[in-house]
C-alpha cells in the first residue's frame, strides 16, 4: 500500500502532452508510464505487453499479404511508440528514456501454408529513443540463405541486454557478466559504428607484428604515409581502451600494450585513405 501511494503521488504530479491513439492497448500503457516519469517516479524499468503475435494461421490476408493480423499488430506498436516518443519529447524527458522490445520466440521466414508462420529461432529487436546511435545493427537477412526455414541469427539478444546494462545504465563489466552468466560483446546500439571510407587493405598491404604481442606491437602499411587521424583499441566487449602510440617511421605505428590484460583485441587506425583494422592478441 505504501508503494501504491508513491505511484498515486507521481501520477498526480505528472501529465501527458501528446495525443495517444484510441483503441490502442499498448498506447494506453505507455501513456501511464510517460505520466509517471513526468511525475518523478524513480522506477528504472517499466514493463508493458502487446499480445497476439503467436499467429500460426491467417497472419496475412490471402488476397493482399501486406495486410492482415500481423500488419495491424505492427501498426498498433508503431502508433503507440510514436505517441510515447512525442510525449517524452514535449515533456522534455526523452533523453532519459530508452525503450526495447523482446519476445520469448521468433518466427520462421517461410509460410506454413495457412498464411501464417511457425515458431523460429530468430527475430528482430527494436530499441528506440534519442540516445540510439546505430539505426541498424547487422544486415538485412538473406531470404535465400536460410537454416531450416529460419533466418540466420546475427546478434545474440544478450548482446543487446549487455548494451542496455553497460552503455545505458552504466553497469560495470563484472556485474554485467554475472547478470547474463557470460561476458557477451556489447551490441553497438549506443555507439556509432565506424564509417569505412575505403576498403581495408589485404594482409599483404598491412602487417601487424609481433602478434601475439606482450609489450609492444607495430602496424606497418603504406596507408600510414599520408597521415594518421586516430588509433583505437577495443576489447571483445566493444569497450575502447587507452593505449600509448607513436610513429617510429612514416609507414608504421607502434603501440605499447604492456598494460593490457591478456586476450583478444581489435586495433583500428583511421588514415586519410580509410580504416586499417586488425585482430590483435596479447599473451604473456
Amino acid at each position: 500500500m505504501s508503494y501504491a501511494g508513491q505511484i498515486k503521488t507521481a501520477a498526480g504530479k505528472g501529465k501527458n502532452l501528446a495525443t495517444y491513439p484510441t483503441a490502442n492497448a499498448l498506447g494506453d500503457q505507455l501513456k501511464i508510464i510517460a505520466r509517471l516519469i513526468s511525475g518523478g517516479l524513480q522506477t528504472k524499468v517499466y514493463y508493458v505487453t502487446l499480445g497476439g503475435f503467436d499467429n500460426h494461421a491467417a497472419q496475412v490476408v490471402a488476397t493482399d499479404t501486406t495486410t492482415g493480423t500481423h500488419a495491424n499488430l505492427l501498426r498498433t506498436l508503431s502508433d503507440a511508440v510514436l505517441a510515447f516518443q512525442n510525449d517524452l519529447t514535449q515533456l522534455k524527458v526523452d533523453d532519459r528514456v530508452v525503450g526495447m522490445t523482446f519476445s520469448e520466440f521468433g518466427r520462421r521466414a517461410i509460410s506454413n501454408g495457412s498464411y501464417g508462420t511457425d515458431h523460429g529461432t530468430s527475430a528482430p529487436m527494436f530499441v528506440f529513443g534519442t540516445a540510439i546511435k546505430s539505426p541498424m545493427v547487422g544486415k538485412n537477412p538473406n531470404l535465400s540463405d536460410l537454416d531450416n526455414n529460419n533466418l540466420k541469427m546475427q546478434t545474440d539478444f544478450r548482446q543487446v541486454y549487455a548494451a542496455i546494462l553497460t552503455d545505458w545504465f552504466g553497469t560495470d563489466a563484472s556485474t554485467e557478466t554475472a547478470t547474463l552468466f557470460k561476458d557477451f560483446p556489447v551490441a553497438t546500439v549506443f555507439r556509432a559504428p565506424a564509417v569505412v571510407t575505403a576498403i581495408d587493405p589485404g594482409a599483404t598491404e598491412a602487417r601487424l607484428y609481433p602478434n601475439p604481442a606482450s609489450a609492444t606491437v607495430v602496424l606497418e602499411s603504406d596507408w600510414l604515409v599520408q597521415g594518421v587521424k586516430s588509433v583505437q583499441v577495443a576489447n571483445m566487449q566493444g569497450r575502447f581502451i587507452s593505449v600509448d602510440s607513436s610513429r617510429p617511421t612514416s609507414t608504421s605505428v607502434l603501440l605499447n600494450v604492456g598494460n593490457l590484460p591478456t586476450g583478444d583485441y581489435v586495433l583500428q587506425v583511421e588514415t586519410t585513405r580509410g580504416f586499417l583494422t586488425k585482430r590483435m592478441v596479447v599473451a604473456r
